[in-house]
């Protein structure tokens, strides 16, 4: 959780949590006991393996970092986001909004 929220741009976090009022079966006892972090070898750059990893349905669930991409965020990747006045004090720069529109298409 630390590291999604130091993270600068979206990070994604499921969190595993037993209901101890209706659920007696997935105890907190079940989830300490399927839960298996992923290995010092386990690459979270690989895409297709955090995908592959994420739809496993194995005796044990995997927990840590499954995909991290390492770009930049949206205010990082525009600098006219980034000097902190305000976007109503701003002149428009045609140009600038052309090209991030297009970077999405």
């Amino acid at each position: 959780m630390k590291e999604a929220i130091l993270y600068p741009g979206y990070a994604f976090v499921d969190i595993l949590q037993p209901c101890i009022t209706f659920n007696k079966v997935n105890t907190f006892a079940y989830y300490k006991n399927m839960a298996a972090p992923l290995g010092d070898d386990y690459d979270p750059t690989n895409r297709l393996e955090a995908i592959r990893m994420s739809m496993e349905v194995s005796e044990k669930i995997p927990t840590g970092i499954l995909y991290r991409e390492d770009k930049l965020d949206f205010h990082r990747k525009n600098g006219i986001l980034n000097d902190g006045t305000p976007l109503i004090k701003r002149e428009t720069q045609d140009q600038v909004l052309k090209d991030l529109i297009s970077s999405f298409i």
